[in-house]
């Protein structure tokens, strides 16, 4: 349980080449260097802004925007102040672009969200929204190039489990999965393991996730694309 759920690391190296200390599995790094190299050819800095995130970290990024500390925002991604709000709308916001700490595919190490920095200034502020990955934001040339890349033969086993809304987490042009080993994190991470690690009472919002935990376990963890 503790490696799905972020709390063991002994499965992880650094990533080479990489401008800060990113993380990932050991299974996949081979794999995102092969994919970095193919977009080198195109021009592109194919570049990771998250990797590896553990559990507290997670932790901190879901219980600072239940609590107005870090950016909310609502459906049409527009920011909203939670203090303002019930409680289950703040709920609703959170887990359209938040995992739950515990349940997030960034916690095995097969999940990176990604870039092109030979697209971005220096100084440049990534904020990994829709508007940048949209025409005519500063990635999107970018985006089409690895939603190209992701289609073909040469995909290097990634996909995006979150290319379409599917109900639960909004899309994600940034987030790419290495599908052979993300599969089996995957398929390990059963509703026993969300439920025990909702036990955790630092999680804000417990309440509401424990008052229907099958739904949001469906809908918001195994809720992917395929490929």
């Amino acid at each position: 349980m503790q490696m799905l759920t972020g709390k063991k690391e002994n499965f992880l190296d650094k990533v080479p080449f990489e401008r800060s200390n990113v993380w990932l599995h050991k299974n996949v790094i081979d794999d995102f260097l092969k994919l970095k190299e193919l977009a080198k050819a195109e021009g592109i800095e194919l570049s990771i802004c998250s990797a590896y995130r553990n559990y507290q970290r997670q932790l901190t990024i879901w219980n600072e925007k239940a609590l107005g500390l870090r950016p909310l925002y609502n459906l049409e991604h527009k920011l909203v102040d939670p203090t303002t709000l019930d409680p289950e709308v703040v709920l609703s916001y959170l887990l359209r672009w938040s995992a739950i700490p515990g349940a997030s595919r960034h916690h095995w190490g097969t999940d990176m969200d990604v870039y092109d920095q030979s697209a971005l200034n220096d100084d440049y502020q990534l904020q990994l929204s829709p508007v940048e990955y949209n025409q005519p934001g500063l990635l999107y040339q970018f985006n089409l190039w690895l939603t190209q890349i992701l289609k073909s033969k040469n995909n290097c086993g990634f996909f995006r489990p979150y290319q379409k809304d599917l109900g639960g987490v909004s899309p994600e042009p940034w987030h790419i999965s290495h599908q052979k080993v993300a599969s089996d994190f995957y398929n390990h991470f059963d509703l026993d393991v969300f439920i025990k690690n909702l036990e955790d009472p630092a999680i804000e919002l417990r309440d509401l996730l424990l008052k229907d935990p099958e739904y949001y376990f469906q809908t918001y963890v195994k809720n992917v694309s395929a490929n």
